[in-house]
């Protein structure tokens, strides 16, 4: 039986991460699912960059997000971070899945959010 809870009346889209240009309000958020099977090598690595990029379609606005990324495994939760559209967020985790939490955001901006791996190829 699965029991879910909510404190708001509002529900919130939840993206997988890779997400690109996804329009984004506080409250989204963008999480890593299963390893990808086609790419092996990601899966044995103890650590992997995350990057979260903001971006609009205005070119007369600075776009600009505050997130925080958490460890689905409830183990850790950043601070709450600004990340705008002239400056990429790159955050280096270890090997367990993460997420990443939309706090607020500038009307209209857009996220996209990737993880890679750290090794040198």
């Amino acid at each position: 039986m699965l029991l879910a809870i909510f404190s708001s009346s509002e529900s919130f889209a939840q993206n997988p991460i890779p997400s690109f240009n996804v329009e984004v309000t506080a409250g989204v958020t963008f999480e890593e699912g299963e390893p990808i099977s086609f790419m092996p090598s990601l899966m044995i690595m103890e650590e992997k960059k995350m990057k979260v990029v903001v971006d609009n379609t205005d070119v007369f606005t600075l776009e600009w997000a505050q997130v925080q990324y958490y460890a689905l495994d409830g183990s850790f939760t950043s601070d709450v971070l600004y990340v705008d559209e002239n400056t990429p967020l790159v955050i280096i985790v270890d090997s367990k899945d993460y997420g990443v939490r939309v706090i607020d955001a500038e009307q209209g901006c857009e996220m996209s959010v990737w993880t890679s791996g750290t090794s040198p190829i």
